[in-house]
């Protein structure tokens, strides 16, 4: 059972949190992201002003994959340290064993034609 004011989208690794009419997204997950959003939002009878902040755990594809596409909906602000810039631009040197995982979101900018976001506010 999950607190009130927390929505959990799907299995896309993102959570909407409600309060007092306004949203915070925690990640912005994978495929499907933006459709279980304005679901959500949509039975809560939020507009996408609504969303105020997203919040990104870490800069991994599988969390920021609808980034760009739910901040030009929404006009929300973006959130995350710093040092996430360089996962979140696609741009991190991976060495070692840990190539393959550069490897394997790379593929995946490619395939889901994934859209670079602007830098993240610093702070909060």
């Amino acid at each position: 059972m999950w607190p009130v004011g927390v929505y959990p989208l799907g299995s896309i690794k993102c959570h909407l949190l409600v309060s007092h009419g306004a949203a915070v997204l925690i990640d912005t997950g994978l495929m499907g992201a933006m459709r279980e959003l304005k679901i959500v939002m949509g039975k809560l009878n939020l507009a996408p002003t609504a969303l105020k902040a997203i919040l990104l755990t870490h800069g991994h594809l599988d969390h920021t994959l609808g980034l760009a596409e739910i901040r030009t909906w929404s006009g929300a602000q973006l959130y995350a340290h710093p040092a996430e810039q360089i996962h979140i631009g696609g741009c991190f040197p991976y060495r070692g064993p840990a190539r393959v995982c550069g490897w394997l979101e790379n593929a995946g900018r490619m395939l889901f034609n994934y859209k670079k976001s602007i830098r993240p506010t610093v702070g909060g």
